[in-house]
């Protein structure tokens, strides 16, 4: 990250005019001084209540947990920082005089990300050795250092994570509002992230923390990343700041011709720029493939000992996947609507995850499809050609409805990542729903006609 004296004096300024404003930096102090000591209080007085007599117990558990809690709380207090940092400024009618000096797009934006992040963490620091300070004095509790050091490492790479995506929201929305609306697609996966991370404090199960650093490091160099190549500042100034309703845009969006291309033209013209979403989704497909033919023979090991028919093997996993709701009965309704179901519920997980969930739904589907083909391969030819027999007329359709659905589910993962000339990040998202949505023209038929087929011509071969 590229330091320099115009972008520093840009800091300076920002990180003084946010002490400046007392009604976010009277609170964040003093909740940062003052919040270490109320947890001391209620973490000894609620393991008191749990054990009456003997804390000790409950409080080597809460201890660690109340540590994380508490290191991370001045970032979920500042986090408006990011949000207003660009579009704030905007609608204060300050940000034309910035976007006139002889400072950069990049160092605009390098700028203003150093100055929303250095107080929340340098909060963050200051909570950390307050809140371990009293906790040694009052509780005789401490830390290692190997487990601060990874909390603190968590915390750090999280705020990075969080306070880059809030950035880049910032640069590319029309109004304070929309930034606050689209941010809940990035505040609603870290607060799971939160949750998930305090079920393993709890649990001390570190290494799933430390596995969860890289992914939050990648997430921070992608927003960042993205928001660099995407900030314009002559885009940004001639935004269209006319509001309208989520409803009436949104229709407006499904209503929007393009070059006078039907619905079905204009999905088709959209795949052809997806190349590299669909051999992103293929190298995974075939990842899984090649994960699920591996594992096939670890299960037949398995098999063996506890003296399963090879013939029966793969049968007894699909009944067990059925059972698990994780594949549908062999009836057409119920096959129409889980394919549907599925490619639906993985688009909206797409938004969460950033196109993520994608990637890792193609993984599944081929790991599940080459189990059984291992299966098959490991029992004898006669079962893989049946299984091949069964399997493809029905799957050469259902899967290039899969990569459909699944290249239109990446590109509304990746909507922040889109360049608009004056569009905003929420029309964009909209745009992309609207896009997934009308997908199911394409997939819908696919989806439909491979139940067809599955329904009345796998059941020859069980």
């Amino acid at each position: 990250m590229e330091l320099n004296g115009r972008m520093m004096t840009l800091v300076r300024k920002d990180i003084r005019d946010l002490l400046r404003d007392w009604r976010l930096s009277f609170p964040a102090i003093f909740l940062t001084l003052i919040f270490p000591a109320i947890l001391t209080v209620g973490v000894y007085y609620f393991a008191n209540f749990l054990e009456p007599g003997n804390p000790a117990g409950p409080m080597s558990k809460l201890f660690p947990l109340s540590v994380f809690v508490v290191t991370f709380f001045p970032v979920g207090l500042t986090v408006v920082v990011p949000l207003e940092s660009f579009v704030g400024e905007r609608e204060r009618t300050t940000m034309e005089t910035l976007l006139t000096t002889p400072l950069t797009d990049r160092e605009i934006y390098l700028g203003k990300f150093l100055s929303s992040i250095i107080i929340p963490l340098l909060l963050s620091f200051a909570t950390f050795l307050i809140y371990t300070l009293t906790s040694w004095i009052f509780l005789d509790q401490t830390l290692p250092f190997k487990t601060s050091l990874l909390f603190l490492s968590l915390v750090m790479a999280k705020t990075l994570a969080l306070f880059s995506g809030a950035v880049l929201i910032s640069s590319q929305s029309k109004t304070v509002r929309a930034a606050n609306l689209t941010s809940t697609l990035i505040v609603m996966p870290f607060t799971l992230l939160i949750a998930i991370e305090s079920y393993c404090v709890m649990r001390e199960i570190h290494y799933v923390l430390e596995f969860l650093l890289p992914f939050l490091m990648i997430y921070f160099f992608l927003f960042l990343s993205a928001g660099l190549s995407l900030f314009d500042r002559e885009s940004f100034l001639f935004f269209d700041t006319a509001s309208d309703s989520i409803v009436s845009l949104f229709k407006k969006l499904m209503r929007r011709k393009s070059g006078g291309l039907s619905p079905y033209g204009r999905l088709l013209e959209a795949l052809k720029g997806e190349k590299r979403n669909f051999y992103l989704l293929l190298a995974f497909f075939a990842a899984g493939i090649i994960a699920g033919f591996a594992f096939s023979f670890r299960f037949d090991a398995w098999r063996a000992a506890h003296h399963i028919q090879s013939s029966e093997a793969a049968k007894k996993v699909v009944q067990m996947l059925q059972d698990k709701n994780v594949l549908p009965e062999l009836q057409f309704s119920s096959v129409f609507i889980h394919n549907l179901t599925a490619v639906f519920i993985t688009g909206l997980l797409s938004v969460f995850t950033f196109g993520a969930f994608a990637f890792i739904s193609m993984l599944l589907n081929g790991a599940i499809l080459g189990f059984l083909a291992g299966m098959s391969f490991i029992s004898s030819f006669s079962d893989m050609l049946k299984l091949a027999a069964a399997l493809l007329p029905h799957g050469i359709i259902e899967f290039t409805a899969l990569f459909i659905a699944l290249i239109f589910a990446l590109r509304l993962g990746h909507f922040m990542f889109r360049r608009r000339r004056k569009a905003g990040l929420f029309e964009n998202f909209l745009e992309e729903f609207g896009m997934f949505l009308r997908s199911f023209y394409l997939t819908g038929p696919l989806f439909l006609a491979a139940a067809l087929i599955e329904t009345n011509f796998y059941k020859w071969f069980q």
